[in-house]
């Protein structure tokens, strides 16, 4: 799927863009890279990015996002110790995307506050291999643009950005069409600017710094089959390249079949008892997956299997990437607790039930507390009118996942209001009909989310007022310790007269000795939706799945070594 990347920002016409519709300052999104430059990232989203992924794996994650203005610029954060950088770019095709991420990583910020040369000097893995053992960078580590001629660490830094400015000239030659073979420029393009991304990003491994990708694809609904298996494959290729085995890249010892590059490699000991590496960065796809990320996750799984054909004399070693589509009360206690933390509030238990049950997913989370709150002038626990203040911030979709709208706009309603509303005023806000309102009122009531007061109804959850400031008003699932499916679920119900097979869970008990709720999924529409809800609000585990999974590129070693993904749960693709 070929994109001019460029972004046309003299003269740019005044209405809407073509590609996205976001012409909000008037520019075609097109990309030139001579009029774009990366900027920076929003913290909540670089935090939701991060504490969705595990470490040196993808993460799939059912989150709309819009278009950017230039589709082209990077977004960039840095932690303020330095040890962490992430890069957010958009995705349409392979070429654009890492010639992105590319210039976002070679951005001067990483240069004035990440990769020093005094921090390369002080990085003993780079140091030394640089001043005595340089080979092994360039032939086991790949790392591009490293002659024996550059006699310190800010020569290489300068031989870096003038590989970008390189690349960045090759994407200014593909807009003006100054090429005789568009595939084959494109292939060159592209090559040049992963072989760029691997440099750097086995550069920042050296130095110790954690790597966070998140890739956008703002287009995802229009995506076929065969479109999203071209970004799954390309994705797993950058992964190979950007995955090592002690000092070596599992690309060049896996997958590389050009002779003069393995002319270059050097030799690889593989240790027997751990012949497994890893991928270095841990990735975030974010996207609109029309409420099943598992087929993208799928997809994804089997191309990181893959990325290409082995290499018949290649070693014995193996690289194991985890991929999870599902994401639990650990990640959102994580975002919970690290931008709380950045309003000078404490995270508590109640918090993060409300975040993990009413948010539809954990970016979701981090926009609320990101826009919701603002930063307090002494530590204390957030508050329960809080939590409400930060949902605010959300737009209906970004509520309950998989309700209808008609919940979601009502929960959305109630969150805004300060006092309780009747159910023709609540119809009028939400944008629906009472006679809608009275189809889902009375089981979101027996669900304890929300209650019929002689005022009119509202959200189980503290007022943003003087009277409920510092009152605890939750729902009944996080404010009582209930049995879920017998307490609850039976409630609601009973509520559409169900056929007897319903009934029959209820008698059917488990060894547990309560009801099987996830049964409901087969014979109850809205359990789809409920379950997950009342399961996070009340801080239970949800039944295992198959939601986590371990997809393994390279040789077939001793199904005796496990990766600790595998040994914690995940499952061997």
């Amino acid at each position: 799927m070929p994109c001019n990347h460029a972004h046309a920002r003299e003269g740019g016409d005044e209405g809407a863009a073509a590609a996205g519709e976001a012409g909000q300052r008037g520019f075609h999104r097109e990309r030139l890279p001579s009029l774009h430059t990366p900027a920076d990232w929003n913290r909540s989203e670089y935090i939701a990015a991060r504490e969705c992924t595990p470490d040196g794996g993808v993460s799939v994650v059912d989150h709309s996002v819009e278009g950017r203005d230039d589709r082209a610029e990077g977004h960039i954060w840095i932690d303020q110790s330095a040890d962490a950088v992430g890069v957010s770019c958009e995705y349409d095709s392979p070429m654009p995307y890492w010639v992105s991420t590319a210039a976002a990583l070679t951005d001067w910020r990483i240069w004035e506050f990440v990769l020093t040369e005094d921090r390369l000097l002080e990085a003993p893995e780079f140091a030394d291999l640089f001043d005595d053992h340089r080979q092994i960078l360039r032939g086991s580590r790949c790392l591009g643009h490293l002659p024996d001629d550059h006699e310190t660490p800010a020569d290489y830094i300068d031989g870096l950005q003038t590989a970008r400015d390189d690349l960045l000239e090759l994407t200014k030659q593909w807009h003006q069409g100054d090429y005789e073979d568009r595939d084959a420029f494109r292939s060159t393009i592209t090559r040049e600017a992963l072989g760029l991304v691997g440099t750097m990003v086995h550069l920042l491994d050296l130095a110790d710094v954690d790597v966070t990708f998140e890739v956008r694809v703002p287009s995802l609904p229009k995506f076929d089959t065969e479109h999203r298996r071209t970004m799954a494959r390309s994705l797993a290729v950058g992964l190979a390249i950007c995955s090592c085995y002690g000092q070596h890249t599992g690309y060049r010892q896996l997958f590389e079949t050009r002779d003069e590059k393995l002319e270059w490699t050097t030799g690889l000991d593989i240790d027997h008892d751990d012949p497994l590496g890893a991928v270095i960065p841990s990735v975030s796809v974010v996207g609109d997956c029309g409420g099943t990320p598992e087929g993208l996750a799928t997809i994804l799984q089997e191309e990181l299997a893959e990325p290409q054909a082995l290499r018949d004399d290649a070693p014995e070693i193996a690289v194991d990437v985890p991929v999870v589509y599902d994401h639990g009360r650990k990640t959102y206690a994580a975002i919970v607790r690290s931008l709380v933390a950045t309003k000078r509030l404490r995270a508590t238990r109640d918090a993060v039930s409300l975040f993990h049950g009413l948010a539809a997913t954990p970016y979701d989370a981090a926009v609320a507390l990101g826009r919701g709150l603002s930063r307090e002038a002494f530590e204390r626990d957030i508050r329960t009118d809080e939590v409400r203040r930060a949902l605010q911030a959300l737009q209906s979709d970004g509520l309950l996942a998989n309700a209808s709208p008609t919940i979601r706009d009502v929960v959305a309603t109630l969150l805004r209001a300060d006092q309780p509303l009747t159910q023709s005023a609540l119809a009028d806000q939400a944008g629906r009909s009472t006679r809608s309102l009275r189809t889902h009122l009375p089981r979101l009531e027996a669900l304890g989310l929300i209650e019929a007061t002689g005022q009119g109804y509202r959200l189980c959850l503290s007022f943003c007022t003087d009277a409920e400031r510092h009152a605890d008003v939750l729902p009944r699932l996080v404010e009582d310790d209930l049995t879920l499916a017998r307490d609850v679920l039976y409630d609601a119900v009973a509520l559409d007269d169900p056929p007897d097979r319903v009934w029959d869970i209820w008698i059917d008990l488990g060894p547990d000795g309560v009801p099987d709720i996830d049964a409901l999924r087969d014979h109850v529409a809205w359990a789809w939706w409920v379950i997950p809800t009342c399961q996070a609000l009340a801080d239970q585990e949800a039944v295992a799945s198959a939601s986590v999974a371990t997809a393994r590129f390279g040789a077939e070693v001793d199904h005796g070594q496990t990766s600790i993904q595998q040994s914690t749960g995940g499952v061997s693709v």
